[in-house]
């Protein structure tokens, strides 16, 4: 009898075990993210904040220590959300979004920060670049009319007033 006591304790004992096993991988599995970051020209100590925009303000959900020259967040996302990293100390203003989601994040943190790892960040690094040299070109075509002393009002007015003989009695 006493031995088939033991057999049902042990039983038990290796039913637990599973079952402990089992909860304990199935949590280290659960979708959770990790961003990991690089910043240029910023000192070990300094702290970079993971931040939402809510009410017209940046809320800090979040910071990070850098520590030779990186940082990293982490945690667990039920949606893809719009969020911001941020380094603001003296005159060193670094900002970037990116959506944070389950996955690896990466981040390079600088004067032209950039973000990539998963789907919507790679899809959103790719519009930003896009937009970013459209937005250069247009700059450079502006400042090449400005210069562009044929296209001034009196140039203009010279050469219609040529063409369409009009003020000229």
């Amino acid at each position: 009898m006493r031995s088939n006591y033991n057999h049902i304790k042990m039983k038990k004992l290796v039913y637990l075990l599973a079952a402990g096993s089992m909860a304990f991988v199935a949590c280290q599995n659960s979708p959770s993210y990790k961003v990991t970051g690089s910043v240029e020209d910023i000192t070990d100590g300094d702290t970079i904040y993971l931040q939402e925009y809510a009410g017209g303000n940046l809320v800090k959900l979040d910071s990070a220590i850098v520590k030779s020259g990186t940082f990293v967040f982490t945690g667990k996302q039920d949606t893809a959300v719009n969020r911001y990293i941020t380094y603001m100390k003296g005159d060193k203003r670094y900002f970037t979004d990116l959506f944070l989601e389950n996955g690896n994040i990466n981040v390079t943190l600088g004067k032209e920060s950039k973000v990539s790892g998963t789907p919507n960040n790679d899809a959103y690094q790719k519009f930003k670049d896009g937009f970013m040299a459209l937005s250069k070109e247009m700059n450079e075509m502006y400042q090449k009319a400005q210069s562009d002393t044929s296209l001034t009002a009196k140039n203009t007015w010279l050469r219609l007033k040529r063409k369409t003989g009009y003020g000229n009695n």
